[in-house]
């Protein structure tokens, strides 16, 4: 990093006011008091906090490795130490989501705007007709059952526990079909040699319909938006303006 970008590092609010102008940096507090568009309502404290969190948030991930789906919890950590509060949401992209996330959020009172990590795929016609995917098949709430493309149910085989590498524990509902042998489908279903098998968290499935809910919502979708000017804005300035180069790199250069 050059010398200006250590400088601007500790800060400059007039710099970042005209940046701010440019590329439309405001707090998210703007989207829950209504106010929408691109430039927004701005003063200097506001935006240098604003990119004072985003750095802080580019250290942490740096401390804690390049997973940032590991990085949520850690860096929201740092922020309410920082600041001596909780914001009563958080907007994060789909990278970011996890059970371990959701769990602390809902642990911490605050609502999760997260888009899902198959949101994208969802929309797709190839997604929505692969018979494979849990979502395209048809679900028995009371008796805990799934209905392949064959007709033949997949039920529940055993729980386990499991560990993510932040140590988080969670727990898998293991199905499986009653028989796949002699299936037209199963060349289409699994590459399994025996019956078909899902691996799901009941947990996180329900907390990321949650999440998925909020996201569609009015005010999910300005901060979804609001998100993106403040998030890709502060990061190109990093990028450009102050020039960090650690994101072109990969391994020990880095």
């Amino acid at each position: 990093m050059q010398k200006q970008g250590h400088r601007i590092c500790r800060g400059y609010p007039c710099f970042w006011k005209n940046v701010a102008r440019q590329t439309g940096l405001f707090l998210s507090t703007d989207v829950e008091k209504g106010r929408t568009g691109t430039r927004g309502i701005w003063n200097s404290s506001a935006g240098f906090l604003n990119v004072r969190l985003f750095m802080t948030g580019i250290q942490q991930v740096f401390r804690g490795g390049t997973i940032i789906v590991r990085q949520l919890v850690p860096f929201l950590k740092t922020i309410e130490d920082k600041l001596g509060f909780r914001y009563p949401s958080v907007t994060a992209d789909s990278g970011y989501e996890s059970e371990e996330g959701y769990a602390y959020l809902r642990e911490c009172g605050q609502k999760p705007y997260i888009k899902p990590q198959t949101y994208e795929k969802w929309k797709k016609l190839s997604f929505r007709q692969d018979i494979s995917k849990r979502e395209n098949m048809n679900y028995d709430e009371a008796a805990d059952t799934y209905t392949c493309h064959a007709g033949r149910l997949l039920s529940p085989l055993y729980t386990r526990k499991q560990k993510s590498k932040s140590l988080y524990e969670s727990e898998v509902t293991v199905y499986e079909c009653e028989d796949c042998g002699g299936c037209p489908y199963k060349s289409k279903c699994t590459k399994a040699k025996g019956n078909k098998r899902l691996y799901l968290s009941k947990s996180f499935l329900e907390k990321r319909q949650e999440s998925y809910e909020n996201i569609l919502s009015e005010t999910g979708i300005r901060s979804r938006m609001n998100r993106s000017i403040q998030v890709e804005g502060a990061f190109g300035v990093l990028k450009k303006i102050m020039n960090f180069r650690d994101f072109c790199f990969v391994g020990k250069q880095r």
